[in-house]
């Protein structure tokens, strides 16, 4: 029943509506060219007029610039034969050197002070040696926008000065405003630095300020159209042509509605259309209404109860199809009551566990807004319930954590990483105790986040005993730089009572010092976090003794981070090849240097030693106790190699290290496993 009343009303109706559709649609195409043809042909007699008027003030400057009065210097003469261009055109002569400080201006009686105003521009007016057109900018002295042709004055020899025709930018306006186009149409003027120069509506508003990049994008040839968006968010067809005497465009928008007015009024001849043709088709198929009409109400009826939440029972019918879509609401309302009662149940469990568990839990909308908190929050804060919904949770924190409690929320928010922050919560009692808060964002099947489920832990107490640890670990860090320094003094005071072990004594201090260094450069402050140092650094602070002069040591290439576990055989080896070449090597004559280069080569580091200046043959002293103490360091303790050349530019020394050895696993005898995942990492 149906599909014949369908086609019924088609067979009559569809040839008649595409008919007058194919008309409607062609005639309101051909009007919707003819605004297009009209505002492109408006851009480019507009332009045309803009072109005059700059050419006018061309003329006018080069007139005004061979004026007996400036050729003689009369600058005085010169001021009243420009006050009396400006009476006649409207234009504002400036004379300035080419420092920018203006001698003249006819804004200001003769003889007063005038300001220096240099411009970018000054540089292009000399070097055109003839008139150029200045775009948009702020008068110095008359306070408005203007804009200006430039040229300068030379005598047989020389450039002498530059004299400027400032207009106003309201001129160009009244060039838009005597143009008989629609009210409706957007004109504006855009500068060769994309600044809107003049408008025909809202003028004041807008001059001054930068073209849309819509604008920039759309308007770099001759002419042209596109569809554009105007400064102030009006959909538009946009139009434009270039200016001949200067980089300036004018631009030309007509609203989109004004261009498709036509196409709405066909639409609405073609509504009207049909409907009457949709009011015969009714017509003809009330004599079968009377046949559906029951079962259509009792379906009403079904579909009412199905939006109430009600049980909905299938009911019979003499038409089949009615029949089925009861049957399909019978079916939908139980399986919508069946789901309501599992999420009913699903939640009661959510929140019976919630409420059990030793943490405080919450949960919130994807933009951010907490909506859940279990009972742990309200007994460990005693705040009323629904007190710290939406964002009132922030005021819980302390004050000196809110804001950064707050920007790492809204990080994860914007970029959907997992939220982690440790912060003050103020308990119950009113005192602040720390808590470690976590979050993480529940997605659907294609990524987007449905809610974020987040938990606060108490850690109040493993805080303050961490606090103490670290209290203890500065001063064990302390003393151990005590006891270095203690070492060297005893050394020192042993060398006196035995002067033929002075030179060893020295020798032995020496090391013991680079270990106090390299343990003070490594060891833990409170201010970095435990952060890593690097071997750039640590090689900064063994080196600085042998570089006197500072530029004789550089550091080059790839740095790497260290732990207390390589320093101490990264400091001994350094310690005493720094010695060395200070005593035989590049450091011990007049202009040698150290070039030291780091190298990360997958899962080896290489440092590369070059001493330039003194032959490696000629600076080498053998294999003694600080040799052996470097291949102890280097391959005993850190697994590494070490290869030693003795070349005509001085002694090059390849350090070969495995990255894992770098770093705290290297002083826990790391098996191999553990090197290789220290290397991945």
């Amino acid at each position: 029943m149906r599909r014949q009343l369908a086609l019924f009303a088609a067979a009559l109706g569809l040839p008649i509506l595409v008919f007058v559709a194919f008309i409607l649609g062609s005639l309101s195409l051909a009007e919707r060219d003819r605004i297009e043809s009209e505002a492109e042909a408006a851009a480019r007699s507009l332009a045309n007029a803009v072109d005059r008027e700059l050419l006018g003030l061309t003329s006018a400057l080069q007139v005004l610039a061979v004026s007996p009065e400036l050729v003689v210097g009369d600058l005085a003469a010169f001021h009243a034969r420009a006050t009396r261009l400006e009476e006649e055109l409207g234009v504002n002569a400036v004379l300035r050197d080419l420092d920018g400080q203006q001698l003249m201006n006819v804004r200001v009686p003769f003889g007063q002070p005038l300001p220096r105003t240099p411009s970018p521009s000054d540089q292009e007016v000399i070097a055109a040696d003839r008139p150029v057109v200045l775009n948009l900018f702020q008068g110095a002295v008359a306070g408005i926008p203007l804009f200006a042709v430039d040229t300068v004055i030379r005598d047989d020899r020389r450039a002498l000065y530059l004299l400027s025709l400032a207009v106003p930018a309201d001129r160009m306006r009244e060039i838009l405003a005597t143009a008989n186009f629609p009210a409706t149409w957007t004109i504006a003027i855009i500068d060769g630095n994309d600044v809107i120069l003049a408008r025909n509506n809202r003028h004041e508003d807008f001059v001054g300020q930068e073209a849309t990049q819509d604008l920039r994008d759309n308007t770099r040839g001759f002419g042209g159209t596109w569809d554009a968006r105007t400064i102030d968010g009006q959909s538009v067809f946009g139009t434009y042509a270039r200016s001949v005497a200067s980089d300036w465009r004018v631009v030309i928008g007509v609203r989109t509605a004004e261009i498709n007015a036509p196409m709405w009024r066909s639409m609405q001849f073609f509504a009207l259309i049909g409907l009457a043709t949709l009011g015969l088709s009714l017509l003809l198929a009330a004599v079968f209404a009377r046949r559906i009409s029951g079962s259509a109400a009792e379906l009403a009826g079904q579909a009412t109860q199905l939006a109430e939440g009600a049980a909905v029972e299938e009911r019979p019918s003499k038409i089949e199809e009615f029949q089925r879509i009861s049957h399909s609401i019978a079916t939908a309302s139980a399986t919508i009551r069946a789901r309501e009662e599992a999420l009913r149940e699903s939640e009661a469990k959510f929140r019976a566990i919630a409420d059990t568990m030793p943490q405080m839990v919450w949960s919130t909308t994807p933009d951010g807004l907490h909506d859940y908190y279990n009972a742990r929050w309200y007994e460990f804060t005693g705040v009323p319930v629904g007190s710290t919904d939406g964002e009132g949770w922030n005021d819980m924190f302390h004050p000196d954590d809110q804001k950064r409690a707050m920007g790492r929320w809204q990080h994860s928010l914007a970029t959907g990483e997992p939220y982690q922050i440790e912060y003050r919560l103020r308990h119950h009692s009113g005192t602040y105790r720390w808590t470690l808060g976590r979050a993480l964002p529940i997605r659907d099947e294609d990524g987007r986040i449905l809610r974020w489920f987040g938990t606060c832990t108490d850690i109040h107490e493993s805080r303050l005993a961490a606090d103490e640890r670290e209290i203890i670990a500065q001063e064990l860090s302390h003393r151990i730089k005590n006891i270095f320094s203690v070492l060297g003094s005893i050394v020192s005071l042993t060398a006196r009572s035995h002067p033929q072990a002075k030179e060893f004594a020295a020798e032995i201090r020496d090391r013991i010092l680079s270990l106090g260094r390299a343990h003070e450069f490594v060891r833990p402050r409170p201010q970095d976090g435990g952060a890593r140092s690097s071997l750039h650094g640590l090689m900064k602070a063994l080196l600085a003794p042998f570089d006197d002069e500072g530029d004789r040591i550089v550091l080059a290439g790839d740095d790497v981070e260290i732990d207390d576990g390589a320093a101490t055989p990264l400091a001994l080896t350094f310690h005493e090849l720094g010695t060395n070449a200070a005593k035989y090597g590049s450091l011990s004559i007049e202009g040698g240097r150290l070039v030291v280069t780091g190298m990360r080569d997958g899962t080896t580091f290489r440092i590369i030693w070059h001493e330039i200046g003194r032959s490696g043959a000629e600076a080498s002293n053998g294999t003694g106790f600080g040799t052996k103490l470097i291949e102890l360091s280097i391959k005993g303790q850190m697994n590494g190699e070490i290869e030693r050349h003795w070349e005509e530019s001085g002694l090059r020394i390849e350090i070969a290290l495995p990255v894992w050895a770098l770093t705290r696993s290297a002083s826990r005898g790391a098996s191999t496993e553990d090197q290789a995942a220290a290397a991945d990492a």
